[in-house]
């Protein structure tokens, strides 16, 4: 009898083994979000409300200390012993300066239909007048980013099943490039070429425009004098830099032409050589699938495919 029995097991489980293994490859909605033109979304937290801006570029979610005390936001007591300490300042750099930050812990951080429990997040800094802070990668790595700027709408989404392709609902012309990948960085990298030059780009929605550091703008050949030419400008009112026209930037199938990128005087923080700012998402129909570590692009950009009746 107990010999009947565990054959009886052992054939349910591989029945079980099989179906898993050639369940369908669904794609679930978890939340649709609008977003304004400058790149900002309302949040809740800890049932209070946020205005972010989504931003790709960061890895940290981040708002202003006005904000955390607004929303009575303090650091987590569970693991403020066991990770470095987290009450002391901590610093946060990017393009235009430095910030002094501390992590706080939100009970509930809700985007959309989305509620993340116990989320942690930094708070250092000044608001800007638009924004309490950023929303970044940290968060959204865990979803499939239906990304249309020209609509003013995101969607998340999450991947189930056995799929040997991303789901995604775009149609129309579509160009499809891996996503770099690295154990320690989920925001969204492509490999990019100017001149047959392969370069690294950074999918960043926090900056307004697409950049390039003067550096590697050298290296491809523009000049000194060329750039002395081009219009000046700031980036966050404090570095200095100028605008330039590129005759070809290509990602993947998809050749873009007369882009045109702020070059930067400021130093490299990784091995990023290009920003892909929201000036080149406004041009596209964007799918980021972090399920399947793709990049997928419509263009020019279409309305978005209705999601089809869920199985359940």
């Amino acid at each position: 009898m107990r010999a009947n029995l565990s054959v009886a097991l052992i054939l349910a489980a591989c029945v079980t083994t099989e179906l898993a293994a050639a369940s369908p490859c669904t794609l679930a909605l978890n939340s649709v979000v609008p977003i304004r033109q400058d790149g900002t979304i309302d949040v809740k937290i800890d049932g209070g409300p946020a205005r972010l801006l989504l931003d790709t570029g960061a890895s940290t979610t981040i708002i202003s200390s006005d904000a955390a005390k607004r929303l009575h936001l303090h650091a987590d007591p569970d693991t403020a012993m066991t990770i470095r300490g987290l009450q002391d300042p901590l610093v946060f750099s990017g393009i235009g300066g430095s910030d002094l930050t501390t992590e706080v812990m939100a009970k509930r951080f809700e985007v959309g239909a989305i509620t993340g429990r116990k989320f942690h997040l930094m708070a250092g800094g000044t608001n800007d007048r638009t924004t309490d802070g950023l929303l970044s990668t940290d968060f959204l790595q865990d979803y499939d980013i239906d990304l249309n700027f020209p609509a003013q709408e995101i969607r998340l989404f999450r991947q189930f099943g056995s799929c040997d392709r991303p789901k995604i609902l775009l149609h129309g012309n579509l160009y499809t490039i891996p996503l770099l990948q690295s154990e320690d960085d989920s925001r969204p990298r492509v490999e990019v070429f100017i001149d047959n030059r392969r370069l690294v780009a950074l999918l960043d929605t926090g900056a307004w425009h697409s950049s390039i550091y003067r550096k590697t703008a050298l290296s491809l050949g523009i000049r000194p004098e060329d750039l002395q030419r081009d219009p000046a400008l700031k980036v966050n009112g404090t570095v200095s830099a100028v605008m330039h026209i590129f005759p070809a930037l290509t990602i993947g199938d998809l050749t873009l032409r007369n882009t045109r990128m702020v070059v930067l005087d400021d130093h490299k923080l990784d091995d990023t050589d290009i920003l892909l700012g929201a000036d080149f998402q406004h041009r596209l129909h964007l799918w980021i699938s972090n399920s399947s570590h793709l990049l997928i692009m419509q263009y020019p950009p279409v309305p978005s495919e209705p999601l089809p009746k869920q199985p359940w």
